[in-house]
């Protein structure tokens, strides 16, 4: 959560330091905030599931209302995920698109150098572990067929 935290504060100190590219601190709250919320969520689904599972036995727990919850609360970590996709698709725009100046306060082109070099190497890192992911799953995905197989 130290992530998404770090993104609402610095967008919302240098929330009118970029007028190069405005929308810049702004994607930086909005991710953190909605990445905030997926968390909240599904570390709630967790801990209603570890209940129901160590209360299973008991019959107390109603398990068509906790399905319906569950359910609900996937769905809604589905939307923030879809919703957080699009808006880093968005990010990238306004990242990568914009010829940004962290040296010249005056210059028209100018965004502060801590709330650009954030968001960039946030969304380079970003890039990078998934492609590190990637590339995991591709080596067990190899190691399963192999042992499959062999």
């Amino acid at each position: 959560m130290a992530i998404p935290i770090s993104m609402i504060v610095i967008g919302s100190i240098y929330i009118d330091e970029c007028p190069a590219e405005g929308y810049i601190p702004i994607y930086l709250i909005v991710s953190g905030a909605f990445a905030l919320v997926e968390y909240m969520i599904a570390i709630y689904l967790v801990q209603t599931n570890k209940k129901v599972l160590a209360n299973i036995h008991d019959g107390k727990i109603d398990i068509k209302a906790h399905l319906r919850r569950t359910i609900a609360g996937t769905a809604c970590c589905v939307v923030v995920g879809l919703f957080l996709f699009a808006w880093f698709i968005a990010g990238n725009v306004w990242i990568y698109g914009t010829d940004v100046n962290t040296d010249d306060v005056r210059a028209d082109n100018y965004c502060n150098g801590t709330v650009y070099k954030f968001a960039f190497w946030l969304t380079n890192v970003t890039y990078i572990l998934a492609g590190l992911s990637a590339v995991v799953k591709c080596c067990k995905t190899c190691q399963t067929l192999y042992k499959n197989y062999s």
